[in-house]
């Protein structure tokens, strides 16, 4: 989890930005290849329907299968659209502008199973790694478990929010988020939700 390292290390990554790339570095539920480098996976800058795609993949569904418990439009011509998660359990939402471009991803976990903390963790790792990339933990660390952190490069963000919560099944409790935002900032931050549960 970017954050818990930034909490620990008081590290702050502070690169030269340039110009920004179609789709987002920071990715979920992507797969690695031979060298552990991204691949796949959902972004913001993809298309909706690379996104449904990935939902019948990784869900084994039927071509024709609904992919969204609901979708409704959200004005200038964008729709949001939701569905519940099995592995790991949660709410996935996103929106996708007036040309199908997804502009804002987010995911609120289920339960705070530490194994899909680890496994946040691993898909976190190459954002780290992304050119121009800044963490501003906005005061969350491992002592202060409340806020959302914000990671970005150029007009994409990701934040993690925290609510104070710690993650469950293990013997060592990290905190765990409650929500997951991937969005480009340039045409989806009106989505976004920077506010912290009480």
């Amino acid at each position: 989890m970017f954050t818990r390292a930034a909490g620990i290390a008081g590290v702050v990554v502070l690169l030269s930005a340039c110009g920004g790339p179609d789709t987002s570095p920071f990715a979920l539920w992507w797969e690695g290849d031979a060298f552990g480098r991204p691949t796949g996976g959902i972004r913001t800058g993809m298309p909706l329907d690379s996104v449904e795609q990935f939902w019948i993949g990784r869900d084994g569904l039927r071509q024709n299968v609904k992919v969204w418990d609901r979708c409704a439009p959200v004005g200038a011509g964008a729709r949001r659209c939701e569905r519940e998660t099995v592995t790991p359990p949660g709410r996935f939402d996103v929106v996708a502008s007036a040309d199908g471009r997804v502009v804002y991803v987010a995911f609120a976990p289920a339960t705070r199973d530490i194994d899909f903390d680890v496994s946040l963790s691993r898909m976190q790792r190459p954002w780290w790694r992304t050119r121009g990339a800044r963490l501003d933990p906005h005061g969350v660390s491992d002592a202060n478990p409340y806020g959302v952190a914000e990671m970005r490069v150029g007009r994409w963000r990701a934040f993690n929010t925290f609510d104070g919560k710690r993650c469950e099944n293990t013997d060592h409790p990290l905190p765990c988020p409650s929500l997951i935002q991937l969005v480009d900032w340039r045409d989806g931050r009106q989505y976004a939700d920077t506010s912290v549960p009480r």
